[in-house]
């Protein structure tokens, strides 16, 4: 009997999938999607992962986005596995999940082509490695996010709105000065 039980023990985990099927249901952003489990609509966070924000207008937040968004919504399979050293939920009630599509990756995926990088690191989690290895050549590929070319042109561009910005504001300021002296003038005039 004790053998039984030994042999059970050894067998039973290969036959326990660690990752669990759910349905597309919506997506937020390049790190956060809206899936279907257990008949329940959930919010998941990638784990380990860090895109940039559309809300706050972060460079290359779309694309982020929109690439996450079209590979979770034309996946034949999406699966979350969760990591034992890390919680459940973030503070926002978020579920905190490496997310495979199609058998691939997405945490991964998108780190590799530069749409994230690895952050929010509270514990060794399983795949942080393989993340930090694919983050170092996105960086030096300058893919997406690293593309400093990119970063520095938008930089350029805020410069520039500056600068037009306090533009508009001195000549608003010297037409009204002069509007102000041609009034004294007409006025002096009619005396």
């Amino acid at each position: 009997m004790k053998k039984l039980i030994l042999v059970l023990l050894l067998i039973f985990p290969f036959f326990v999938s660690a990752k669990e099927v759910v349905k597309y249901s919506g997506c937020v952003d390049g790190d956060t999607i809206k899936v279907i489990r257990k008949k329940e609509e959930i919010t998941v966070r990638l784990l380990a992962v860090d895109t940039p924000e559309v809300n706050k207008k972060e460079y290359y937040a779309k694309e982020a986005s929109n690439y996450t968004c079209n590979l979770i919504k034309k996946a034949k399979k999406i699966e979350l596995e969760y990591d034992s050293k890390s919680s459940e939920t973030d503070k926002y009630g978020r579920v905190l999940a490496w997310v495979y599509v199609d058998d691939e990756l997405l945490n991964d995926e998108l780190i590799k082509n530069g749409y994230g990088k690895v952050a929010y690191l509270y514990a060794k989690y399983k795949y942080v490695d393989i993340l930090q290895v694919h983050e170092k050549k996105a960086q030096s590929s300058q893919l997406g996010i690293w593309n400093n070319e990119k970063v520095e042109n938008n930089n350029l561009s805020i410069w520039i709105v500056l600068l037009l910005i306090v533009v508009a504001i001195l000549y608003a300021l010297y037409e009204f000065r002069m509007k102000k002296q041609l009034k004294r003038i007409i006025k002096k005039c009619k005396i």
